[in-house]
């Protein structure tokens, strides 16, 4: 079996206000900074080694499968406090979801195999965050000068969602079963 292309689409958009006549102007957005995906079939003849099932019935990964994504929504303020200097703030709440399967990063399981074999990773659970953006502008005749700082996005546990664990703590799946580690 071989893998084939899907479609991923990442969305996007924003909107900006300003009164007429009002030195501020408002902004939100849905941004998708990143995202991939793969989805590769496992082996079975073995001419793809690392394809091939994990042990104890071959020696590679066996179907390797990842998604990933993480969209912003910055929320913020411009206003123009002299002719020619003017400053913008947002804040950048953020999401994101993970997926790798099989998990070569994670310990590998020894317990009942000759050969050790990997288990899945953040099995797309949520993770809540958020960061800032800063900025500002001058105009100088007919040359602009800007500067701008962009934080982190500091993750953390969802207090909204307690089931759900935050993407600090790979999960590992066994037989249903969620082990989380730090």
């Amino acid at each position: 079996m071989v893998s084939g292309p899907n479609l991923s689409l990442m969305p996007g958009f924003a909107f900006v206000y300003r009164r007429s006549g009002s030195s501020s102007a408002y902004h939100i957005g849905m941004l998708a900074v990143s995202g991939f995906g793969v989805d590769h079939a496992e082996n079975t003849n073995f001419s793809n080694p690392i394809l091939t099932p994990q042990a104890p019935n071959g020696f590679g990964f066996g179907r390797i499968r990842s998604n990933d994504m993480l969209v912003t929504a910055p929320i913020g303020i411009a206003r123009q406090l002299t002719e020619r200097f003017s400053v913008g703030f947002s804040a950048v709440p953020s999401f994101s979801m993970l997926q790798v399967i099989p998990a070569p990063f994670s310990p590998p399981v020894t317990a009942g195999s000759t050969m050790p074999y990997y288990l899945s990773a953040g099995n797309n659970a949520p993770a809540f965050g958020a960061g800032f953006n800063a900025g500002a502008h001058y105009a100088i005749s007919k040359v602009s000068v800007g500067v701008s700082y962009r934080s982190p996005v500091w993750f953390s546990h969802s207090h909204l969602l307690p089931s759900q664990p935050s993407l600090h703590d790979v999960l590992f799946q066994q037989g249903g079963q969620l082990i989380a580690t730090n």
